[in-house]
């Protein structure tokens, strides 16, 4: 009884797997080993590796299971099954990693050394910076030293007496009628000589005042404008000579008359809320002249 258990033990031992069992479905296909090999695209030695399970031979795991694969296709057997006996042949033997070169930490600097130095090194750059913009150094008195007072003395202007105001010390300038020569006082008639005495001549009549100047006449025909508002809107009217007539906010309610030379140029900021009264017609105004809620347009004489 036991060597009946030993030899069906033996048996499922010497069952192929994995390349092995590849191996066998290749000879029962009669499928040559060189066409497998071009398949595969390796040489036959590693085909036959690949068979005997000596999977080490072909580097990685990850092309180790990849042939397995391909080749499980070619010979048309499950290529699960394969790869579960190959995970079963190779769980003890454990896959090297791929791993690239190990990192170097990273180098945590200190700059704590650095900062005074630094400071210092600044401190002196804006020193530097600071005595080029000044140039040479004024000079200094000394209040404590009695010949500083006197070099700030001699450096004021005769002319300003000490303790007083700059203003006061300092001449006023001439007037201009005081550059101009007087006028020579009249010669008096000599006490000695007789005086002829003249009658008294009567006065002479004033002459009339000049007539005012006439007012300018209008370069155009006049024309009577009327601006009746119905909700607020900006306005401005110029007529031919360039016065403004009228540049206001027109509000609800508000009428506007206005007279001047034609053409008149009148801008709405919203038309919608006035209506024109020319001459005392009523004046659409042009749906060409309309620009949004605004209307530029011309009114010439009717």
């Amino acid at each position: 009884m036991a060597d009946d258990v030993s030899n069906e033990e033996e048996g499922q031992d010497s069952q192929p797997v994995a390349g092995e069992r590849l191996a066998a479905a290749r000879r029962d296909q009669e499928i040559a080993l060189r066409d497998v090999a071009k398949e595969l695209h390796l040489d036959e030695t590693k085909v036959q590796a690949l068979e005997q399970n000596r999977f080490d031979t072909l580097g990685p795991p990850v092309f180790a299971r990849g042939h397995l694969r391909k080749y499980a296709e070619i010979v048309g057997v499950d290529a699960g099954e394969i790869l579960a006996e190959y995970a079963e042949l190779t769980t003890g033997v454990g896959e090297p990693p791929i791993v690239g070169k190990p990192r170097r930490a990273a180098r945590e600097i200190d700059l704590t050394g650095y900062m005074v130095p630094g400071a210092i090194v600044l401190v002196i750059v804006i020193a530097i910076v600071l005595w080029m913009q000044a140039g040479s150094p004024l000079p200094s008195f000394d209040r404590s030293d009695p010949a500083s007072d006197a070099a700030i003395e001699l450096a004021l202007p005769e002319t300003v007496p000490t303790g007083e105001p700059l203003a006061e010390a300092l001449p006023e300038p001439e007037s201009a009628a005081s550059t101009e020569e007087a006028p020579a006082p009249p010669e008096t008639a000599s006490m000695e000589e007789p005086v002829d005495e003249e009658p008294a001549s009567s006065p002479e009549p004033a002459e009339p005042p000049p007539e005012p100047a006439a007012a300018p006449l209008p370069s155009g025909p006049q024309v009577s404008l009327e601006l009746v508002f119905t909700g607020n809107c900006w306005t401005e009217v110029t007529d031919a000579d360039g016065q403004r007539l009228f540049f206001d906010l027109g509000s609800e309610g508000r009428s506007v008359v206005v007279n001047g030379s034609a053409p008149l140029r009148v801008l709405f900021g919203s038309y919608a809320n006035v209506a024109l009264v020319v001459n005392g017609d009523d004046y659409p105004i042009p749906a060409s002249a309309r620009r949004g809620e605004t209307a530029r347009f011309t009114i010439n004489a009717p």
